[in-house]
């Protein structure tokens, strides 16, 4: 079972040794977090997209990406195209996070680290609508 599954973590957020975030029961080895059920690995992880868009002004696929998944520990150019087509969006198409964009990008995400998209619509709509509560 992929680390991010195992994890409840299936955007494999990393700890940064301070922020407790909400459904968090700890962190694995690798200092991935490890949370109580997957809708709250889904919202850490619409979190740190919304702060992406929100303060840093990451509205593509691509600048969403690279920040995601950076080309020092990533295949970068396929992780864009991987959720390009997963979600139709083109690369370099500017995107508002309303909740509808954020369950497809983060559905294509979970494919991407997870080689699997194991969870039903409702759970990664729960995990949208935690994040943005």
């Amino acid at each position: 079972m992929p680390r991010g599954i195992r994890n409840h973590n299936p955007g494999n957020v990393r700890w940064d040794g301070r922020t407790q975030w909400q459904g968090m029961t700890g962190a694995d080895e690798l200092s991935f977090i490890v949370f109580g059920g997957p809708e709250w690995g889904i919202r850490a992880g619409i979190r740190d997209l919304l702060t992406g868009f929100r303060r840093d002004d990451e509205d593509t696929i691509r600048e969403i990406i690279t920040e995601w998944a950076p080309p020092s520990e990533n295949d970068t150019a396929s992780y864009i195209a991987s959720v390009s087509q997963r979600t139709g969006f083109g690369p370099d198409e500017e995107l508002e996070p309303t909740a509808a964009n954020l369950e497809r990008l983060f559905e294509a995400i979970i494919w991407h680290e997870n080689g699997q998209q194991p969870y039903q619509y409702w759970v990664i709509a729960k995990g949208v609508q935690l994040a943005l509560a």
